[in-house]
């Protein structure tokens, strides 16, 4: 059986310790939070730019909309292609594509990629 990762997006919110935890790929594919007042910051699994108890008290404020929102293909492609070049195949866990579009942008990663990593 060949090497594998299991890689997921910033949604599923797992700290480093938490990947290792559950033997899960330490890269991610980054997002964005947009927070009520329009400004946008990075996702951040680690806790390191917020306090999370403060943010989740924000978000159980009905008052305060938060949304989030992906990079872009080129941060899916550089990640997905790291592994790929070292020999490793990807199980993908995202949302639903319905919540999401990062199991979009996953499976248009998977289409470019797969005639060099079949």
């Amino acid at each position: 059986m060949r090497p594998y990762e299991i890689l997921c997006d910033s949604n599923f919110d797992m700290n480093h310790e938490l990947r290792g935890r559950f033997n899960l790929c330490d890269d991610f594919v980054d997002g964005d939070i947009v927070y009520p007042d329009g400004h946008r910051e990075n996702c951040d699994p680690e806790w390191k730019n917020y306090d999370q108890h403060t943010f989740f008290s924000m978000m159980n404020n009905k008052k305060n909309v938060f949304k989030t929102s992906v990079k872009g293909i080129d941060a899916f492609l550089s990640v997905v292609e790291k592994h790929l070049a070292l020999g490793e195949d990807l199980l993908v866990v995202s949302l639903a594509a319905g919540m999401s579009a990062t199991y979009s942008l996953f499976n248009m990663a998977k289409e470019q990629f797969l005639p060099k990593y079949p």
